[in-house]
C-alpha cells in the first residue's frame, strides 16, 4: 500500500475472506515502512486490531516473523521479545512485564465494500 493516495476516512486492510482464521493473526504494513504497524487477530466471531508496539518498549515489535503475533496455544497475543501475553479481546497485559497495561487498539470496521478497513492515518506513524 505504499505510495497509495487514500481518499476518505478509512484505509482498506483486507478483504473479509482474507482474514485469519481464529487462532492466528495477520500483519499489515500500511506505510510501505517493511514492518507491520497494525495486526488482525480474529477469534470466537471477533475481530481485533491493534498497533504492533509492545507497551512495555513501545519501539519493540511483537513477533519474531512474519504473523506470528499469538502464543503457542493461539489464545494470547504475545511479545516475543519481552514474553509478555496480552488478551486477545481487550489488549491487557495479563503476564509479563507490563501487566496491566493495554496495546493499543485500532479502530476497525468491517463492512466496507466486503473489505476490512481501518481509519486512516497521517503518512508517519507513531511507530515510523
Amino acid at each position: 500500500m505504499a505510495g497509495r493516495e487514500h481518499k476518505g476516512p478509512w484505509v482498506p486492510l483486507c478483504r473479509l475472506d482474507q482474514l485469519p482464521v481464529p487462532g492466528q493473526a495477520r500483519g499489515f504494513d500500511l506505510d510501505g515502512l517493511g514492518r507491520d504497524q497494525v495486526f488482525v487477530v480474529c477469534k470466537a466471531g471477533g475481530v481485533h486490531a491493534y498497533l504492533n508496539a509492545c507497551p512495555h518498549w513501545p519501539m519493540a515489535t511483537l513477533p519474531w516473523r512474519k504473523d506470528a503475533y499469538l502464543d503457542t496455544t493461539g489464545n494470547y497475543i504475545m511479545c516475543h521479545g519481552h514474553g509478555a501475553r496480552f488478551s486477545i479481546e481487550g489488549g491487557e497485559c495479563v503476564s509479563g512485564p507490563c501487566v496491566g497495561q493495554h496495546l493499543t487498539a485500532v479502530v476497525i470496521l468491517p463492512l466496507i465494500y466486503g473489505h476490512l478497513s481501518k481509519r486512516h492515518w497521517p503518512a508517519r506513524t507513531a511507530l515510523g
